[in-house]
């Protein structure tokens, strides 16, 4: 019945509601007993390469740039930045430092990990980056969730593409969590199986609703036919008596 449906969908919907909220309130714990939403890494930016040359107003001609790197980090909120060396196309840093980004890069997939390659104008200022003169070269984004798959650590050559996505050299950095994130691997796996588990009883509720749905659609076909049936029956009855008075009728008249 339409009641039934209604019961149906309503405790449906508050199973859903429940699974979410345990999901959504297991998340955050996880989050905030994973030291204060942070990780500790430990960030090597060796090297670039390929860099393009930039054009110097002084020199009136296209020059090797004075590259460096910055990057954004949970425990400060200034840029963390490279040293900045001079005309070079191939500057080779081997900045190493040890800082805490945040947890939201591992669970966000739209929250990677970016890299900014800037040309400083002047070397010889070392404030950087400075708005009114320093030049983006491009960018590097990484995304960190693989840690969260079993690997030790993220290295290699990624590419330094600019606003419009043209390659601008290359740049090598290396990642290495300095904490087990074992607990964050298995909070991922507990909230897929969760994730799955809840999807799976939508899809049997659904089956289930539309498996009540089409049984009483057909139980109300078989009634109309049914009501039909008994309609025709109750005519033919109609039909026969009224045809039994009259033959009566004509045998009186002929009488």
């Amino acid at each position: 019945s339409r009641d039934d449906l209604d019961a149906s969908n309503d405790r449906e919907l508050d199973i859903y509601v429940d699974h979410h909220h345990a999901n959504v309130t297991s998340h955050e714990h996880a989050l905030r007993t994973i030291t204060n939403n942070v990780f500790s890494v430990i960030i090597n930016i060796e090297q670039a390469a390929h860099l393009p040359d930039v054009y110097s107003k002084q020199e009136n001609a296209h020059v090797p740039p004075n590259p460096y790197v910055t990057y954004s980090t949970a425990d400060t909120h200034h840029l963390c930045r490279t040293q900045i060396l001079k005309s070079t196309c191939k500057p080779i840093w081997n900045h190493q430092q040890a800082v805490k980004l945040s947890v939201e890069h591992l669970f966000n997939e739209k929250k990677t990990f970016i890299l900014k390659v800037w040309h400083k104008v002047n070397a010889d200022i070392e404030t950087a980056p400075e708005k009114s003169g320093d030049t983006v070269l491009g960018f590097v984004s990484i995304d960190l969730s693989a840690l969260l798959s079993g690997l030790q650590q993220i290295s290699g050559w990624y590419n330094i593409a600019d606003t419009i996505r043209n390659i601008q050299g290359q740049l090598k950095i290396s990642i290495v969590p300095q904490e087990d994130l074992l607990e964050l691997k298995r909070f991922k796996y507990k909230s897929n199986e969760n994730e799955t588990t809840t999807n799976s009883h939508r899809s049997t509720s659904t089956i289930s609703g539309n498996t009540s749905s089409r049984f009483s659609n057909d139980l109300s076909a078989r009634t109309v036919s049914e009501e039909r049936k008994s309609l025709r029956f109750i005519n033919l009855i109609v039909i026969s008596k009224y045809s039994r008075v009259l033959g009566l009728l004509q045998l009186l008249i002929h009488r």
